[in-house]
């Protein structure tokens, strides 16, 4: 399953990448490899889904220390 990402920089290593997904509570940062991000998205696992929200878990642990979020389906692409 894919998300879409609102930002992106430079992350700490040289494949990597500093992403903000739009979730349900607000934004997150994760950083990803680089092969993890295609066309504005990134590879993301399915957990669940509830009332059009989706429950995802991410590659990396987020800056906020968070390993699965709730993204609303227009996030999903």
């Amino acid at each position: 399953m894919r998300v879409r990402y609102r930002s992106k920089v430079a992350g700490p290593g040289p494949s990597e990448a500093v992403v903000t997904v739009k979730t349900t509570q607000g934004t997150e940062e994760v950083i990803v490899h680089s092969s993890d991000i295609e066309d504005d998205t990134i590879e993301v696992g399915r957990v669940g889904e509830q009332d059009g929200v989706f429950l995802v878990e991410l590659p990396q642990e987020s800056a906020s220390g968070k390993w699965r979020l709730w993204v609303p389906s227009s996030e999903v692409a």
